[in-house]
């Protein structure tokens, strides 16, 4: 049966460059720093799937159709290395999206405007990955990636970012405590929990780093997925923000 979960961006085995426990991590690891903390944590019992960076914004100003068209024109221009395209409108929603492929990273970014009145409201949605995570691309796909930020939102936009890997051994633990001890790397405490036989998520909290998002009246900034699958444990780790299906 399928399972939605939130792309969990923050979770965490054992790490190399730390010892465990939160106090040893820093607390300016922002979120697409945590793509290498986890891929290399996670690389240590299992294989590395993929990851990704995602970021979106909203502007503050409302727009015309027009004044639209004329901005993603000029984004076009400013961005010739994208493939662009302008999707179905549907609903009155207006969308171009561009691609690129570079330094092994898969990169997306659409540009949406839909209706606020008589007027558009815009927003940016921006997604970029690649497959098994290598230290030696990271340090060129990082910096590809905080440039792509920094010229694409007009502020730094909300970022998040998602490792995803396998284990070909059953957790001999149980998902559940497989889940906990994850979250005991960094100190994290559970704020909210999913568990089922072959599925487990559970969103938490840790002072390992200071960013965090609301759910409810407490707050999130590390989730955990786990999810037996045949022979094999599906693992996802991050930020807690988009929601992908299993």
């Amino acid at each position: 049966m399928k399972k939605k979960v939130l792309c969990i961006i923050f979770l965490s085995l054992l790490l190399p460059a730390f010892p465990a426990g939160a106090e040893s991590v820093k607390k300016d690891i922002d979120p697409i720093d945590r793509v290498a903390l986890f891929a290399e944590t996670l690389d240590r019992q299992a294989t590395v799937t993929g990851w990704n960076v995602y970021a979106r914004e909203q502007y503050a100003d409302l727009m015309t159709e027009t004044e639209f068209a004329q901005r993603i024109e000029q984004i076009r221009e400013k961005e010739p290395e994208y493939a662009w395209h302008m999707e179905k409108k549907q609903h009155g929603v207006i969308s171009w999206t561009g691609s690129k492929e570079k330094s092994g990273l898969k990169t997306r970014v659409s540009y949406m405007a839909w209706p606020a009145g008589k007027l558009y409201r815009i927003g940016i949605i921006y997604q970029s990955g690649a497959g098994a995570f290598s230290r030696p691309q990271w340090t060129e796909q990082e910096r590809n990636i905080r440039d792509d930020i920094t010229k694409i939102f007009l502020s730094q936009g909300h970022i998040f970012s998602c490792v995803r890997a396998y284990s070909n051994d059953k957790m001999e633990s149980g998902l559940r405590e497989a889940g906990n001890d994850f979250l005991r790397t960094f100190s994290a405490g559970a704020t909210e929990a999913f568990y089922e036989k072959t599925f487990v998520s559970i969103s938490a909290y840790t002072r390992a780093w200071n960013d965090s998002i609301n759910s409810g009246n407490k707050k999130m900034n590390i989730q955990v997925a786990l999810r037996d699958d045949r022979d094999r444990t599906v693992i996802t780790v991050g930020t807690p923000i988009i929601t992908q299906e299993y």
